[in-house]
């Protein structure tokens, strides 16, 4: 994939490891999706990224850093805005002295998750919850208007997925996103222009991405130990994975190899 001309990729230099999580539980249970953390895997993450950057990122650090400055730092992101994120997730984040960014899709708060064909009945956070995240220092960004893969769609489908997300989330918090998470990870030349000229400072995918408006993340998931998560922000960690393309056993290996490595530590 490619970006528009004139999308500002130049000079978009290294960018600091950016975290993203879905959900939070107390004890496990349920997850067909696989994308639940437990609080106290939770704890143990946020254990190791104290030592590994006592400081901790915000967006504005990380936009800065990846435009060239130098630094190190590791950004934490939330996607999807359930209701475990704002009971569990988020708050265990603040205590610990960061300040995570919360990918919401305005057309579903209040609702359950029907995005997830696995599980579509998850609680989503209500629009209070929104505005008193975003009190409380947690920067709101936009996840789409709904839950909805953004490749293919037509320029009004588009618009509404990114400029009417920014418009309710603004109307929402008193302040428009400066951030946009693809949902699913997925994007496409046309959905990044868009992402682009909605206005927004940067767009995260999370497995394929380049420049600005297709950075990418690392996903957290259930398996995840401190040793695996190290691993994960290693410099050649993405790259490795990009190039095992959609060989499905080879990356499947990749994540046993990592949950092993966690059961050693």
């Amino acid at each position: 994939m490619t970006l528009p001309r004139g999308s500002g990729t130049e000079g978009w230099g290294a960018r600091p490891p950016v975290l993203t999580w879905h959900g939070f539980t107390e004890a496990p249970g349920r997850d067909p999706h696989g994308v639940i953390v437990t609080r106290s895997a939770l704890a143990a993450q946020l254990r190791l990224l104290a030592r590994r950057d006592p400081a901790g990122l915000d967006l504005d650090g990380w936009l800065a850093r990846s435009r060239g400055r130098r630094g190190a730092g590791v950004l934490l992101t939330v996607d999807d805005a359930l209701s475990s994120a704002v009971d569990i997730g988020l708050p265990d984040m603040l205590a610990a002295g960061r300040r995570p960014v919360l990918f919401v899709c305005p057309g579903h708060l209040g609702g359950t998750t029907t995005w997830m064909t696995d599980q579509p009945d998850l609680p989503v956070a209500s629009q209070d919850d929104v505005v008193a995240l975003a009190r409380d220092g947690v920067e709101i960004g936009a996840h789409a208007f709904e839950h909805v893969d953004l490749r293919g769609l037509d320029d009004a489908a588009l618009r509404r997925q990114t400029t009417d997300a920014a418009d309710a989330l603004a109307d929402l918090t008193g302040r428009r996103p400066r951030a946009f998470a693809y949902p699913f990870g997925w994007w496409d030349e046309r959905a990044a222009d868009a992402v682009r000229r909605a206005g927004y400072e940067v767009g995260f995918s999370l497995y394929d991405g380049r420049g600005p408006w297709a950075a990418t993340r690392l996903d957290v998931s259930p398996p995840d130990t401190p040793a695996s998560l190290r691993v994960k922000m290693l410099p050649g960690y993405r790259k490795a994975w990009r190039a095992s393309g959609h060989v499905a056993p080879l990356r499947r290996g990749v994540r046993v190899a990592l949950s092993r490595v966690g059961a050693r530590r």
